[in-house]
């Protein structure tokens, strides 16, 4: 078992609180997100969903400071993310992508490790954490010395999970990232998430296309469309108290009576 006070030691232990008030994103002339506010509470998992373009990705990358928003503002921990905390703010932030995202050039440790050797974390610091993490994780040790293109997609997300969790963040954003497995692999990956998160006890922004997976990870769940919130809740409330046809439409078109 990996001890809390081991982790504790490395940045932020509790969740952090997020805040977003009436963001709005326009890019290309195009507006993408129309006025988003959302709160996520430390330590729960939020699931955004939404069929593709709906600015779930968007909103996300606006959260972490990858996209700057035209109007409205995004907080973490009480800070304004912005231009000039970013940098700082990200430290805070896991963010695991669809397939990985791992540097191919770089073999799986020095993938897991890079923003650490960048911090000057001494080398015994980086060796506990990698050994804590693979634990957590139940990777091999055996594994690390390969190259992305060497090990199944699901090993690149257990590694790509790793990486998002070194620095110990207080907030986890994943981007679709079990978006490209196949079912079993899928499914496997969904519960070690759900025992991880229950586990670390971090804030989790989760984007996926699956109601059955948001319902499973996600205390809260939020249902986008064309950039805005058409409702927020829980997966009942979404299925039982639609509060739009739309609503109605989406839970059907994933054949959710029977998923869920």
């Amino acid at each position: 078992m990996i001890e809390q006070e081991s982790l504790n030691q490395v940045g932020p232990q509790k969740g952090a609180e997020v805040l977003i008030d009436q963001v709005r994103v326009i890019l290309s002339g195009q507006e993408i997100l129309k006025g988003i506010s959302l709160r996520v509470e430390p330590g729960t998992c939020l699931a955004l969903l939404g069929p593709s373009g709906c600015g779930k990705s968007t909103l996300l990358r606006t959260i972490i400071g990858l996209v700057t928003p035209h109007s409205g503002r995004v907080t973490i921990h009480g800070q304004l993310m912005s231009r000039e905390t970013s940098q700082k703010l990200r430290k805070e932030i896991g963010f695991c992508v669809q397939d990985g995202g791992l540097f191919p050039h770089l073999n799986l440790e020095q993938n897991v490790t890079l923003m650490a050797g960048l911090l000057r974390w001494s080398p015994s610091q980086i060796s506990n954490r990698l050994e804590e993490l693979l634990e957590l994780t139940q990777m091999s040790t055996s594994l690390l010395k390969r190259f992305p293109n060497q090990v199944s997609g699901g090993q690149r997300q257990r590694v790509s999970l790793m990486r998002s969790l070194f620095l110990n963040p207080s907030l986890i954003l994943l981007d679709e990232p079990m978006g490209a497995l196949d079912p079993m692999v899928r499914s496997e990956l969904q519960d070690e998430l759900k025992s991880i998160f229950k586990k670390l006890g971090k804030t989790v922004i989760l984007v996926t296309h699956d109601l059955s997976e948001a319902a499973y990870l996600g205390q809260s769940l939020v249902l986008m469309r064309a950039g805005e919130i058409v409702q927020q809740g829980s997966t009942r409330d979404l299925i039982d108290r639609p509060r739009d046809r739309f609503v109605t439409q989406y839970i059907r078109s994933q054949r959710a009576e029977v998923l869920l």
